[in-house]
């Protein structure tokens, strides 16, 4: 948590909450800029007057009507993408409880990646 942005944990649940004061109405954007594959917002809190930047990253493109999607390939999603593809993320009962567990929470964190919404 930083000092200047007391509220982020929720700012981060809930983009319209203040991540300076935890006001919880609607926020003043200055409408979005792109620059590639991120997108950035300035929004300001009608309460504080303080601002922030947002800034976005593209995940995925999804197609409307087939629901077909193709998602952005992150390096840490290539990086699990690339063990499972050598089976280094398969359950093994010689590994230890807790090399089992993170396994299991990339295989988790990968097919959540690829589900459709």
């Amino acid at each position: 948590m930083t000092t200047s942005m007391p509220h982020i944990l929720q700012h981060q649940v809930h983009a319209f909450i203040c991540p300076c004061c935890g006001y919880e109405e609607e926020t003043v954007g200055e409408g979005p800029q792109a620059f590639g594959a991120e997108v950035f917002e300035t929004v300001t809190c009608p309460r504080c007057k303080e601002s922030w930047r947002n800034e976005y990253r593209l995940f995925a493109t999804r197609h409307k009507a087939s629901d077909e999607v193709a998602i952005v390939q992150t390096q840490p999603l290539a990086a699990l993408m690339a063990l499972d593809a050598m089976s280094w993320l398969d359950e093994d009962p010689c590994n230890t409880p807790e090399l089992a567990a993170a396994k299991k929470q990339a295989r988790e964190a990968l097919a959540g990646a690829q589900k459709p919404n």
